[in-house]
């Protein structure tokens, strides 16, 4: 393919009016740039991060819609071109944040140890196995880790944090996990604490640094009669020993009927407000009110995504709900340099359960007070996912989404620089 023919394929890939080149006031507004790595087969997106140079780290699983297999990394620099790339066969990259070098300091999990490594700002080197924490679990006894994810502290120190259902008297059932590592990655500390018994599904998705300890946002999913699920916002000090805990139900259904297809609810990450004291945070439907999906489940919820401003300790402040799309899954949220915030929709889970109709992802702007603003597609012609954002020095947004565009198997990976007020 021609270059000039790779151009317009890209412009008309974002499926909106956009520059290709750097905007400035006298044109539309819409994307910087959008970059589609045709060559790359992506299952499972991770994570987007930028450094000081505004490189951009986009990391994804090649070989599994869940991220626990092999895992890769492309570098982008700041016009979007590839300037680095590197496949880890084997080796499952959870989550990253960069060190102040610019460098990839990944999140493992194996046997019950929770683990980080430090790869090459280039992308060219093996990767090097830092600090480990072992859980204190008998690893035979854990079945299942149900997320991990890490957090870049103020200092510069890193927190991992994540879920494990462990089946040993006398939890039997979720634990929570955390440790925490120097900015050299280095073990300090770590700990456990019991989330729910066997019969729920519980998860850690957020987590946020507050003045004196952390903020975390999960989920609980009773998988019995009467169906309910609910959320909460927990606290804990700076060793993980929880300070205060609020839960919220979401929704209940208490119905015996056989065609029962699921009827739960789903959290996001949790980003710090600009006044320092409270946060943001979503609850979302998950395999809920599906259309043309047999066996659905109806109910009076409109399977909005629910938008929350907390206090450390979970007092509710302010909510609102976004619904553009049957299903609203909210995969990421972002506040920006101006104080609005993104949230990053998807209308269906990754792999699992879809529906008759467009299956596009969406950008949604709110205000710093939750109200709605704007919604967006990336694209209105292919299926997408949209997995990361992050924010840049000039105000402007890096977006990581997946599309399935160009046939075989997987989805492809794609970058989308926004303007600096946040249009694509």
């Amino acid at each position: 393919m021609k270059p000039l023919h790779i151009y317009l394929l890209l412009c008309f890939l974002s499926g909106i009016i956009f520059s290709c080149k750097e905007n400035d006031d006298s044109v539309q507004p819409g994307a910087t740039w959008v970059k589609v790595i045709e060559e790359n087969h992506v299952y499972s997106p991770g994570r987007i991060r930028a450094d000081a140079s505004e490189n951009l780290f986009c990391s994804y699983s090649y070989t599994g819609y869940d991220n626990d297999s092999s895992s890769a990394m492309v570098k982008l620099d700041s016009l979007g071109n590839v300037a680095g790339q590197q496949d880890f066969p084997g080796l499952a990259i959870y989550d990253f944040q960069l060190n102040e070098a610019g460098e990839p300091m990944a999140a493992g999990f194996e046997n019950g140890i929770v683990s980080m490594m430090k790869l090459s700002a280039s992308l060219d080197e093996e990767p090097l196995q830092m600090g480990s924490y072992t859980l204190p679990l008998d690893p035979t006894k854990i079945r299942k880790l149900n997320g991990l994810k890490m957090l870049k502290q103020a200092d510069g120190h890193f927190l991992l944090y994540g879920t494990v259902r462990y089946t040993k008297n006398p939890y039997n059932g979720w634990m929570a996990f955390f440790a925490g590592f120097d900015a050299g990655g280095s073990f300090e500390w770590g700990d456990t604490t019991y989330l729910s018994d066997q019969n729920h599904v519980s998860a850690i998705t957020g987590c946020a640094e507050s003045e004196d300890g952390f903020v975390f946002l999960g989920y609980n999913q009773f998988q019995g009669f009467p169906v309910s699920s609910e959320f909460f916002i927990m606290k804990t000090d700076f060793k993980g020993q929880v300070v205060c805990d609020t839960s919220y139900v979401t929704v209940q259904y208490d119905s015996m009927d056989s065609s029962y297809s699921g009827y739960y609810c789903e959290t996001s990450d949790v980003i710090p407000a600009l006044d320092g004291q409270s946060f943001y945070g979503c609850a979302f439907n998950v395999r809920f009110n599906i259309p043309f999906f047999a066996g659905q489940v109806n109910t009076a919820d409109d399977n909005s995504a629910r938008i929350f401003r907390f206090d450390a300790c979970g007092n509710i402040l302010a909510r609102d709900s976004v619904k553009v799309d049957e299903q609203n899954q909210v995969s990421d949220l972002l506040l920006m340099k101006n104080g609005n915030l993104l949230l990053g929709i998807n209308p269906y889970p990754l792999f699992g359960v879809y529906y008759t109709g467009q299956q596009n992802a969406f950008i949604t702007l709110l205000n710093g007070e939750l109200g709605f603003q704007s919604a967006e597609n990336l694209q209105t012609k292919y299926m997408d996912y949209v997995s990361s954002m992050c924010n840049l020095s000039d105000g402007a947004v890096a977006i990581e989404t997946i599309i399935q565009s160009f046939g075989g198997d997987g989805y492809r990976l794609q970058v989308t620089k926004t303007d600096k007020n946040g249009n694509f």
